[in-house]
């Protein structure tokens, strides 16, 4: 009797163990369950995230906007009308004075490079066949410099085929027709949302105070005062980081720019203005972007001037090595404290990763990775090192 009784209270001390821990363990499998289906459906799960974003497209393009336009209307509302005593008409005239500036450098632009494009193309379609003739004879002419007689023959086959080079060029584009559609559509949609994106930005930088008050109110429950007052600084140094970097990458952009247009004004190239605008903007996008401007200029200068392609691709190459691997680190380097080495790293995995965004983003991530590990994650290693040391000296660690 007694040994059954025993056994019974043995069964109720394992039952009594088991109802303790089912929970732990029901948590454990249903997290394992979670992450499977993560796993196994991440095809799925992207292609929701991708929709999503797609169809917030126009909010985050506002957004972007906003935060980049933010600090010349901050600088705005703290000199030009620091006389208003009431925050919100001195908010609102800074806002409309950027939005009226940012407009004024769009109309600048567009009204310095359409006539630009548009001359370029009539020219195009007057002269092409002067254009190829002297770029042809142009190749002829450095044979021994530019390679063997069968890509010149090539070249030649192709533009003085029957029919012509138009010929040759419908061709093509009736080949790629539905590509053709799918890149228009897909531009045409890019500008409705970047015009819907304009509007919202203006919502944004109205109301930003606003905003800015609402979710600190939510923090403010949300946290406990020490959670709240990390958070608010960590927040803080990313809005440093993210702001320095957009002031670096402008003003790198306008000085390739304009050294770009200098020196084709000196040697006499053709469209100066339009491959030096050209450019700067493409210099916005490490890497990547370069090129792209590259290619661009060598197509222009091919029609316009064959003798001056030589001396521009020499001079694009030096240009772009002294900015990226002298000029933009040094200043990257110095304003936000990364090093080349974490930059290259980053570009190159957010670059495969999110394409041209993330060679954008690559650069103010890297600075972000740098502070956490310099300012949050050595501090603690070092605050729990002597935490350690301090329990080891009262005897309070075996």
């Amino acid at each position: 009797m007694g040994q059954f009784c025993q056994g019974r209270g043995l069964m109720k001390l394992n039952l009594k163990n088991i109802d303790k821990k089912w929970k732990e363990y029901a948590l454990a499998g249903c997290v394992c369950v979670l992450f499977f289906a993560i796993i196994t459906n991440l095809g799925g799960i992207f292609s929701v995230i991708g929709r999503f974003v797609g169809i917030l497209k126009p909010v985050i393009i506002g957004f972007a906007i906003a935060y980049i336009v933010n600090p010349l209307a901050m600088f705005f509302e703290k000199s030009i009308f620091k006389f208003i005593k009431k925050d919100k008409i001195k908010w609102a005239f800074s806002v409309f004075l950027t939005i009226l500036i940012v407009l004024a450098v769009l109309a600048v632009l567009i009204a310095s490079l359409i006539p630009e494009i548009a001359d370029n193309i009539a020219s195009l379609a007057t002269n092409y066949q002067d254009y190829i003739d002297r770029f042809v004879g142009f190749l002829e002419g450095r044979k021994g410099l530019l390679g063997s007689q069968l890509v010149i023959g090539k070249l030649k086959e192709f533009v003085y085929a029957d029919g012509g080079l138009f010929s040759r060029i419908g061709d093509l584009l009736q080949e790629n027709a539905a590509v053709i559609v799918e890149k228009t559509t897909s531009i045409g949609s890019a500008a409705v949302s970047s015009l819907i994106g304009g509007i919202f930005a203006i919502y944004f930088l109205l109301a930003k105070n606003g905003i800015k008050r609402s979710f600190a109110k939510l923090f403010v429950l949300m946290l406990s005062p020490l959670k709240y007052e990390r958070l608010t600084i960590i927040a803080t140094k990313f809005n440093t980081i993210f702001s320095k970097y957009i002031a670096c990458d402008l003003i790198d952009a306008i000085a390739v720019f304009a050294v770009n247009y200098i020196f084709m004004l000196i040697v006499g190239m053709p469209d100066a203005l339009f491959i030096s605008v050209v450019v700067g903007l493409t210099n916005l996008v490490p890497n990547f972007g370069p090129v792209i401007g590259l290619v661009i200029g060598v197509f222009i200068l091919l029609l316009l001037s064959p003798g001056s392609v030589i001396i521009f691709i020499i001079w694009t190459i030096v240009l772009q090595t002294v900015d990226g691997y002298i000029f933009k680190p040094r200043m990257f380097g110095e304003v936000l404290n990364v090093p080349g080495v974490l930059i290259l790293i980053f570009i190159i995995i957010f670059g495969a990763y999110m394409g041209v965004l993330g060679m954008l983003l690559a650069i103010p991530f890297a600075a972000i990775a740098m502070y956490i590990y310099a300012e949050v994650f050595i501090p603690w290693l070092e605050l729990r090192k002597d935490l350690k040391a301090y329990r080891k000296d009262q005897g309070q660690e075996k």
